[in-house]
């Protein structure tokens, strides 16, 4: 009997190697960009002597500023008592 895999049973053999390999580079990769993250964007929470977990804040609300659009320039449309229509009005 022949002893070597067919062609098709070698290309399968491949392919579930490859297939391996692209999943272990790919669990690798993930874990790498996990341990970059962390060490990148450590957060707010520090870690006390003690054990105990504090959090650094940057400013209080008394020093945060309120967004205000302001006073509005714009009002109804005032055609002077013309009766005049001006626009795209239909009656």
């Amino acid at each position: 009997m022949d002893t070597e895999p067919s062609r098709i049973q070698a290309a399968r053999d491949r392919a579930a190697a490859a297939k391996k390999v692209v999943a272990a580079a790919a669990a690798a990769l993930f874990a790498t960009v996990l341990v970059g993250v962390r060490l990148s964007h450590p957060g707010d929470a520090t870690a006390g002597s003690d054990g105990t977990t504090t959090v650094d804040q940057t400013q209080d609300d008394s020093q945060v500023q309120s967004f205000d659009f302001g006073q509005s320039d714009i009002g109804p449309f005032d055609d002077g008592g013309s009766g005049a229509s001006g626009g795209t009005h239909a009656s």
